[in-house]
């Protein structure tokens, strides 16, 4: 019997080393594929662009006289008139003048009056002519320096103690280069109004992909997707911002009257259409850093790399690196395993 116990382990070690598992059975999983299309596709940048005034479109506000900043009636991006009021100053100036002119006035109406009562005994033969004469000149005078003072307080804007700033142009409220408090003379640039309609597009881009872009070339700028404007190319700079790494494009838009000037917006340029392979976006595989397809060759998928052009938005995307008519698998997820 002992030799049984010792056996019997023995018999199963045995039978459970001979003892095979049933194999996993294989998941067949279809094949999806597409053919490659070449179609013409737009041809876009994308780019960080600013909006600035064209500098021959500036003019620089300042004020006629030396004062103080009372209050600023409008603010970066309005809007304005010609006359239309942008800011106040309190100018001691402009209260000697009023001054002036409220003393000019009554001497100039009691010289009016010694005049006519001058004329009046004249034509009576009271007094001789020289006096009359005298009235009149006194007269004129005064009324000259009452027209002088009068001019220069509306040149100057001018009320009690106060000059106002008026806009020169219609426009759009560029800069204000002043605060409340401040002091200001007449060669101080108080507020800077640009002429409508004359406004730029910056476009920053990538050395490489600046120059793409020619002088004079018409160019599309969408914004936010919505919005499309049109704008010439007027020139390319050839300095490459140290801190950005980026080269300038200057554009002249045709009209932007809903954009405001200092505006930062992320755009896409579309420069034209070009012919580029056309493809499922879900055949795409992107791994360290690059963009792969397989395409099946021979029944055999093969791993292709491309280059990514552009996102139609439609379930597809441009691509090169392929040949038209070639077979991609659109479930490379699985078949990359393979």
């Amino acid at each position: 019997m002992k030799r049984l116990l010792v056996c019997l382990p023995l018999l199963f070690v045995l039978v459970s080393c001979n003892k095979s598992e049933p194999p996993k059975p294989r998941v067949e999983v279809p094949i999806n594929t597409a053919k490659v299309l070449t179609k013409e596709v737009p041809f876009s940048l994308w780019s960080t662009l600013s909006v600035v005034p064209d500098k021959d479109s500036i003019v620089r506000v300042r004020s006629k006289i030396q004062g103080t900043v009372q209050s600023i009636k409008v603010q970066v991006g309005d809007r304005v008139e010609r006359g239309s009021l942008l800011a106040i100053v309190k100018a001691p100036d402009t209260t000697d003048l009023y001054s002036q002119e409220v003393s000019l006035r009554i001497q100039t109406a009691n010289a009016e009056r010694i005049y006519r009562l001058k004329k009046e005994l004249y034509e009576l033969g009271a007094i001789p002519k020289t006096e009359l004469l005298d009235a009149e000149t006194n007269l004129k005078v005064l009324e000259s320096q009452l027209e002088a003072v009068r001019r220069k307080l509306k040149l100057l804007g001018g009320g009690f103690g106060y000059a106002s700033i008026y806009s020169p142009i219609d426009g759009v409220v560029y800069q204000i280069n002043i605060n409340v408090g401040d002091t200001v003379d007449t060669s101080t640039d108080m507020i800077s109004i640009v002429k409508p309609g004359k406004t730029l597009f910056v476009a920053y881009l990538p050395p490489e992909k600046a120059y793409l872009l020619k002088e004079h070339q018409t160019v599309k700028v969408l914004v936010d997707d919505q919005r499309t404007y049109e704008a010439t190319v007027l020139y390319v700079s050839d300095v490459v911002d140290p801190s950005t790494k980026s080269v300038k494009v200057y554009m002249k838009p045709l009209e932007v009257s809903d954009i405001k000037i200092g505006s930062f917006l992320s755009v896409r340029l579309i420069l034209g259409t070009r012919k580029y392979q056309v493809i499922p976006k879900s055949s795409l595989v992107y791994r360290e850093g690059k963009y792969y397809v397989y395409v099946l060759e021979n029944n055999k998928p093969k791993k292709v790399e491309v280059q990514m052009i552009e996102d139609l938005g439609d379930g597809n995307v441009a691509v090169s690196g392929l040949e038209e008519g070639k077979e991609v698998i659109t479930n490379p997820v699985v078949e990359g395993s393979l």
